[in-house]
């Protein structure tokens, strides 16, 4: 699909093209980005609050974004789980809320010296960027294409200039389904089931707890009956074609899933995962298609 306005769980799908990413990455960074190699998503079935999205700069900085934390209250606790052991670690954080409680739309974090005579940056094999479109931010003080990325999700009506960031994005054609939104709408209730579950149990046996909550919570989001049941009744009330699909697509119901349900073929959760497989399968073809084009 190709998005008509850019929400933040959508972010993981589309910045996985690797042309984009790297615009992104090159605008964040002030500096030309190339990367080595395309970058990996988390499987939409993976409950653990990691990043959403990896990939190695050359030199083997490991860059991980996320889109929304698990634990916002626990910001560094959660990116130290995305970072390498020992490798130079850049962690990126685009959120709807204000995390670290500035007013800014963009906060970098890195080590610093403090001295009598002045204040210096320390050399870090770990930094950290926070972008925030939250409604309490004051400073928008975001590189001037990220932020106009980020006013735009804010609902900001903005015009893009051609080939910008925003403008690019807009025009990318990325696979979605409800499954893609399982780990995002986890994100959403995490967290304070993790602080209830604390007042309850001993520490030893929370993450554990959390992991059986976590795998329940995406696998009932996740189940096909829902949707079907969703897909019947827009079949049974729409006054039209149209009408039927505005339904459907706002339920991230797949157009190939309508079409079967006109033709009066139902789909099973096998269907389902095949067809995303496939369509993730035609997806990066086409990306590496078009990237080639490019470099040619």
């Amino acid at each position: 699909m190709i998005a008509e306005h850019i929400s933040l769980e959508y972010l993981p799908r589309i910045l996985s093209n690797k042309p984009l990413l790297e615009h992104f990455l090159s605008v964040l960074l002030d500096k030309t980005v190339q990367l080595p190699c395309w970058p990996k998503e988390m499987p939409w079935d993976f409950c653990y609050p990691f990043a959403d999205l990896y990939v190695r700069l050359r030199g083997k900085m490991l860059v991980s974004l996320s889109a929304n934390l698990f634990d916002p209250k626990h910001l560094v606790d959660e990116l130290r789980l995305s970072t390498g052991v020992s490798d130079p670690t850049c962690s990126i954080v685009i959120s709807d809320t204000d995390i670290v409680g500035l007013g800014q739309s963009y906060c970098r974090i890195v080590p610093m010296a403090v001295g009598d005579s002045e204040t210096r940056l320390m050399d870090s094999c770990w930094q950290i960027h926070i972008l925030s479109f939250s409604r309490s931010i004051t400073t928008r003080n975001a590189p001037s294409e990220i932020q106009q990325l980020l006013d735009h999700m804010a609902g900001m009506k903005i015009q893009p200039e051609p080939d910008s960031l925003l403008d690019r994005m807009l025009h990318e054609d990325f696979v979605w389904c409800w499954l893609n939104g399982a780990r995002y709408s986890l994100k959403g209730s995490y967290s304070s089931k993790y602080e209830q579950y604390a007042q309850q149990y001993s520490s030893g046996w929370i993450d554990y707890i959390m992991e059986g909550y976590s795998q329940e919570f995406i696998k009932g989001y996740t189940e096909i009956d829902i949707h079907t049941g969703v897909l019947q009744r827009a079949l049974d009330i729409a006054q039209s074609r149209e009408e039927l699909f505005a339904v459907c697509n706002a339920a991230r119901i797949p157009e190939p899933m309508i079409q079967d349900a006109i033709a009066g073929k139902i789909w099973t959760q096998d269907d389902l995962l095949q067809w995303y497989e496939t369509a993730l399968a035609e997806e990066a073809e086409r990306r590496r298609a078009a990237e080639s084009e490019n470099e040619d």
